[in-house]
């Protein structure tokens, strides 16, 4: 990478090392197209966003939103509402089923579970309930804003100079202006319709009193950064689910003792259901979200006793710590969830890699 030397980073400790020293600003040099492309809009955006910016304005963005997050009553609360949408693909998968079909067809169905996790989450709409036209126009627009952040940090530095000769800083721009348009309508149609429904939504706005651009910007980042990472960690978990018998029976047995048909699905019964978030740990460990984890040294760290200068670019290689056997991973290439029912004999397992 052009003016930067890279690091890589493949034993857990030495991570732990580099993230202890990381600072309270963490910098990415990630997402400069889109970065460019919301600064030159300040009538619609404050900053970046969270996706974007780093040091102060990403802590910013961070703090508005992380505690309500991580709050364990608003993840309980809003649990049943992505019930609803689990129930709708399951049918699907039914529907192939009973057709004698062995698969559902395309990806488009768990792209399609994906987004209608993040709008009832955040917008309380039902995307079963939306137009099909809609549907297929906002995962494409998703695809390109995410080919064209791509693009622009993988292919091209033409935008940084010449935005309109970029293919994929045009891409960028007209998927952007898409996803702006459609979620600005319907965080203004929640504000006055149904805000009490759309949990996160309504506190954001009347009881934390966060600037709409924050929040629309901060609905648009969670879309992007939840379509293609939760598609592909889910449609993971159901194929290593579908190839092995005896956890499949294990885990029907579990849910059985634990949760009736007619029963919605409550933070009660996920806390009983242990096989399952075995299951989910393991597929992230064979599958993790991000095979690696980027950062630019802003100053002077030390990791085993060598210096790293600021702006290195550093990179923790979480597949490969994650089929690593020395570290306790016996059988690494295996689909073995139970090795999670004692992580905690396993002292060099950093678990935030993968949960």
């Amino acid at each position: 990478m052009k003016n930067h030397s890279i690091l890589h980073l493949f034993d857990p400790k030495d991570v732990e090392t580099f993230v202890r020293q990381d600072g309270k600003y963490p910098f990415r040099r990630s997402h400069r197209a889109s970065l460019k492309y919301r600064l030159d809009r300040p009538e619609l955006y404050l900053d970046g966003g969270l996706f974007c910016e780093n040091e102060p304005s990403w802590y910013r963005q961070r703090n508005q939103f992380h505690q309500r997050l991580l709050s364990i009553q608003q993840v309980a609360a809003n649990i049943e509402k992505l019930d609803e949408v689990n129930h709708a693909l399951i049918d699907q998968i039914d529907n192939c089923l009973e057709k004698n079909r062995n698969t559902i067809g395309n990806f488009q169905a768990i792209y399609m579970w994906a987004l209608g996790s993040t709008l009832k989450l955040f917008l309380d709409l039902n995307v079963y309930k939306l137009e099909d036209e809609l549907v297929r126009t906002l995962i494409q627009e998703l695809h390109n804003s995410l080919t064209g952040t791509d693009g622009t940090e993988i292919k091209s530095n033409k935008w940084l100079k010449q935005p309109s000769k970029c293919p994929y800083y045009g891409m960028l721009e007209q998927s952007q202006e898409v996803l702006y348009r459609f979620v600005s309508e319907q965080v203004e149609q929640r504000k006055t319709e149904s805000a009490s429904n759309a949990l996160y939504l309504s506190d954001w706005l009347f009881k934390d009193h966060l600037k709409q651009s924050d929040v629309i910007s901060f609905i648009i980042d969670t879309l992007m950064a939840g379509l293609h990472t939760t598609s592909y960690t889910v449609a993971n978990l159901l194929n290593h689910i579908a190839n092995e018998k005896a956890i499949r029976d294990s885990l029907q047995k579990e849910i059985q003792e634990f949760l009736s048909v007619q029963e919605s699905i409550t933070k009660h019964h996920i806390d009983k259901l242990r096989s399952l978030r075995s299951c989910l740990k393991e597929t992230m460990r064979l599958n993790p979200v991000l095979i690696g984890t980027g950062r630019l040294t802003t100053e002077k760290l030390v990791v085993r006793n060598y210096e790293i200068t600021a702006n290195i670019i550093v990179i923790t290689q979480n597949q490969v710590i994650s089929l690593n056997e020395t570290l306790n991973f016996y059988e690494p290439n295996k689909f073995k969830p139970e090795r999670w029912f004692h992580y905690r004999t396993c002292p060099h397992l950093t678990i935030w890699i993968w949960s």
